[in-house]
């Protein structure tokens, strides 16, 4: 069996479980189309990314993010090729100064061999998200984004994320009781991050 059927099959998996295991969400990824991997991209142009996305709208960060792929004009979205791009540049694209200094401070990092992304696959969620919070601009959200769509790990879940919290109370709020977000997320284990993916489709329906 191929990686990739070995992936279809462990999703086909998961899918099934949520279903079983959730009768909300399970309505939900009927409506939904199915789980999906996203196309690869290298660590640090996603944790870029991700940074960008820090209390924006989906749309928002990607319209960011493209301005700062065409300011830096090149295919190679690396840390020396990102050096090379002068801060003004950078803000008329549309950073903010805070994230343009996280993003610094990420490659100095980077470049100084403090943090090394390529490594993060082997380690523990603990210790991946240790290593990116001690970048000041890089919190608990930013950590949980890199483990859940860059290392594909199938157990996240951002209890902080506003866009997550809007869909359990939409979801799960039909009888005016009080909501238990650990116990409702805690039915989902061990693929919390794929019913969140799904939260977040279902957010796009409704919003």
């Amino acid at each position: 069996m191929s990686r990739r059927e070995n992936v279809a099959t462990l999703l086909e998996k998961a899918n099934d479980y949520l279903r079983q295991n959730d009768p909300v969400l399970r309505r939900v990824i009927i409506d939904t189309l199915p789980y999906t991997v996203y196309r690869k991209r290298s660590h640090f142009e996603s944790l870029v990314r991700i940074i960008i996305g820090q209390q924006l709208s989906t749309r928002a960060a990607r319209t960011i993010f493209n301005r700062v792929k065409f300011t830096i004009g090149s295919r190679s979205f690396s840390t020396k090729v990102l050096s090379g791009v002068q801060d003004e540049s950078l803000l008329n694209a549309g950073l903010s100064a805070a994230k343009l200094s996280t993003i610094r401070r990420l490659i100095s990092s980077i470049e100084s061999g403090r943090l090394d992304l390529r490594s993060m696959r082997w380690k523990e969620d603990k210790q991946v998200s240790k290593e990116l919070t001690q970048i000041k601009g890089i919190g608990p959200w930013s950590a949980q984004m890199y483990l859940m769509f860059v290392l594909k790990r199938l157990d996240v879940f951002p209890e902080a994320d506003t866009g997550i919290l809007n869909a359990i109370r939409s979801l799960y709020n039909g009888n005016g009781a009080a909501i238990n977000v650990k116990s409702i997320s805690d039915n989902w284990r061990p693929f919390r991050t794929i019913a969140c993916w799904y939260l977040w489709r279902y957010l796009d329906t409704i919003e």
